[in-house]
């Protein structure tokens, strides 16, 4: 996350809300565009909300792995 985004490093109270989920994830998208621009063979979203997975999955090149659903399909 960008420096400043939330008063904390935890943002939970804050991305309770629809649109701050919303910013939370865009986020998290330029991080993988700029991921796949710096030549990473693959972008690993490490949150358990996971915002903005699919988005990401849809505009990069490289495999896009999300923590949660990895550790779901795991744990089933």
């Amino acid at each position: 996350m960008a420096a400043g985004t939330y008063p904390t490093n935890y943002p939970g109270t804050d991305i309770s809300h629809c649109v701050a989920q919303y910013l939370h994830g865009t986020q998290f998208l330029a991080g993988a565009l700029q991921a796949q621009k710096d030549g990473y063979d693959a972008f690993l979203l490490c949150t358990l909300p996971e915002p903005a997975l699919t988005e990401i999955r849809s505009v990069l090149d490289i495999p896009v792995i999300g923590y949660c659903e990895s550790a779901l399909h795991t744990a089933c």
